[in-house]
């Protein structure tokens, strides 16, 4: 196993052999000297033992006795002589070994190639954490007298990982990722081999655990913000506790889908997993210095927030994590935690800390202002168990005095949680903030970017029970040059309509193209329908009460959702709201106007059976 390297062996060894004669020898008059002086202090003592007890009988059973009461003729000053002694000889020992060591390592290595001959190299694979290198250098080192072989020693107990769990480390080097120069306890941690990362830092791998691993792989940048690296020209290398939550981020969360993803549920992970991962985070948490450094993509409070490790988050906070430290995009972990509609979290961020005031970086966001934004995932905000926990979340935060005002969106000028609520369609969070300080009444007709006032937010998502209170609470239909019907019948006919009239007017002829459309306004949802023609009724009645002259604006509006141009009646009519046809009447409108097909309304409810409609007069054409 072990290989020598000589240098022109057949000049030189006669003075090796010399070299060596000469050790031993030096051997041999150390352990003789020794000897020779415990055995003259053993006679000494036998003698004197002799003296003090006459009369014991033979001179075998004198022996006995004085060695039997040894301890109790000596002096104390006498056995401080000996622990010296033992001092002495251990000092002595670590001297001669600091000797001789560097002289065999520098003429000997350890040769892996013997191991894999003889046929046993495959099992010593499985008590190796790290490769061939790494052990050989910790073994060299050991014997050049440069350590005391604690890595060494650590390297050859690791065993397979617990029960073979996860396979061969060595087997898998290149599958995952694994880089030159990694230490063991980095080479574990990116194989997300959680119970040998936690041996191995246990048993004192504590160099191990600051050192920085090998060169950054794929799966280690996924940001230009990492924390703790070392650079070597463009190189980057991380900690093992740094390399250990980008490892565990994929494993937790495979389908990760943004940082407010509502997708992700941390409790319902692999148990096993998740208390493996737990213990090997602890153990890193605790033994690495300037832990505060080691991550600034994902802070480590953002990481043990979102994945659930809360009872972490105690102990980053001793080792002086900071809970508001802000992650790649700008935000805290209670920014996070507010977005994604976890109140339980946002509740104990800020019961250890966490600033409700504090603004992301990019943006002027707030926790609150987060917690309403609208993102791609709104028709999970839409359930009702969601809507609770963000209730749970605004209100945590108002109790703690955050800003109910604010604007996020950068500069001051976006959009308040008010807005937001409307806009997600949070009928709740609208009326919860306004009870709680919102400016309502300045926010109500105040346009955002796409020229939408509150009304306007809330008929563009057709959430007809938001257009509904607003009305109720003062929001205007009628404004300078425009006004908000548009929006709303629109959004009505997009609601309602679902199977679209207009393919099956087009090319045909006469009443054949209406009597074939599939359209049955009472199949619809009988709530939604009354709540929708309820909207549409108050609006015009409002309108009608803001502007005096807008009686001409029931001959001139036209929905053109289904390509048929359609006038308000004709609207009333193809929806079978009898009760909206009636208030049209009353106001004036002209039920003989045509479409954009030449059809009066009144031809359009006797082609679609509507008989309660002909009542409004003959049909024409």
């Amino acid at each position: 196993m072990f290989s020598s390297t000589r240098r022109n062996a057949s000049t030189k060894s006669q003075s090796v052999e010399a070299f060596l004669e000469r050790l031993r020898t030096w051997e041999v008059s150390i352990v003789s000297a020794l000897h020779e002086q415990i055995e003259t202090l053993g006679r000494v003592l036998a003698v004197k033992n002799t003296d003090e007890n006459p009369g014991t009988g033979a001179p075998a059973a004198a022996a006995a006795a004085a060695a039997a009461s040894a301890d109790d003729a000596l002096q104390p000053e006498d056995l401080r002589v000996l622990e010296e002694l033992e001092e002495t000889g251990t000092e002595f020992l670590k001297s001669v070994r600091g000797g001789l060591c560097p002289l065999v390592g520098r003429y000997f290595e350890l040769d892996f190639g013997a191991l894999w001959a003889a046929g046993i190299g495959e099992v010593i694979r499985q008590f190796r954490a790290v490769d061939a290198r790494t052990v050989q250098q910790e073994m060299s080192d050991y014997m050049r007298g440069e350590n005391d072989g604690e890595d060494f020693r650590l390297c050859l107990r690791v065993g397979d990982g617990g029960g073979g769990h996860r396979g061969s480390i060595h087997d898998d080097l290149e599958e995952k990722n694994i880089c030159e120069g990694d230490t063991a306890v980095v080479s574990a941690c990116r194989q997300n081999r959680w119970p040998i990362v936690t041996y191995l830092v246990e048993q004192g791998a504590i160099r191990n655990v600051d050192a920085k691993g090998g060169l950054v792989t794929d799966s280690d940048s996924d940001s230009d913000e990492s924390g703790n690296e070392e650079a070597e020209g463009s190189e980057k290398r991380f900690t093992a506790l740094t390399i250990a939550c980008r490892a565990a981020k994929w494993e937790l969360d495979p389908d990760y889908a943004g940082e407010f993803s509502l997708e992700y549920r941390p409790e319902e992970g692999d148990p096993t997993v998740r208390s493996e991962l737990r213990e090997a985070l602890k153990a890193l948490l605790s033994k690495t210095s300037e832990v505060q450094k080691c991550t600034k993509a994902e802070p480590l409070i953002r990481f043990f927030v979102w994945h659930g490790f809360e009872d972490l988050i105690e102990l980053a906070l001793s080792r002086g994590v900071d809970v508001d430290e802000m992650d790649h995009d700008g935000c805290t972990a209670l920014h996070v935690m507010a977005a994604a509609g976890r109140p339980d979290t946002v509740r104990f961020l800020i019961e250890k800390g966490a600033d409700v005031q504090k603004l992301d970086r990019d943006n002027n966001e707030n926790a609150l202002t987060l917690a309403c934004m609208k993102n791609d995932e709104l028709e999970k905000r839409l359930e009702p168990g969601f809507v609770s926990r963000l209730r749970g979340v605004v209100e945590i935060l108002l109790d703690r005095g955050v800003d109910v005002n604010a604007r996020g969106g950068g500069g001051g000028e976006g959009e308040s949680a008010l807005r937001r609520a409307v806009k997600n369609h949070h009928l709740e969070i609208v009326q919860l903030l306004r009870e709680r300080g919102a400016a309502f009444e300045n926010e109500l007709e105040l346009e955002d970017e796409d020229g939408d006032t509150l009304l306007g937010c809330a008929l563009a998502g057709r959430r007809f029970e938001t257009a509904r209170y607003l009305l109720a609470e003062g929001a205007n239909v009628i404004h300078e040059d425009w006004n908000e019907l548009d929006g709303a019948f629109d959004a009505a006919e997009m609601e309602l309509d679902t199977v679209t009239a207009s393919g099956q007017l087009e090319g045909l002829e006469g009443d054949e193209a209406v009597m074939v459309s599939t359209y049955r306004p009472e199949g619809a949802d009988p709530a939604r329908r009354s709540l929708i023609e309820g909207t549409l009724i108050e609006m015009i009645k409002k309108a009608d009460s803001e502007a005096a002259d807008f009686k001409d604006f029931y001959n001139t509006l036209e929905i053109s959702q289904r390509g048929a141009e359609d006038t308000l009646f004709h609207f009333a009519v193809w929806h079978g709201f009898i009760d909206l046809a009636k208030l049209l009447v009353e106001k004036g409108v002209d039920i003989n106007k045509v479409n954009g097909h030449d059809w009066t309304a009144l031809r359009l409810a006797a082609a679609c059976a509507r008989p309660d409609f002909v009542q409004f007069g003959a049909v024409s054409r």
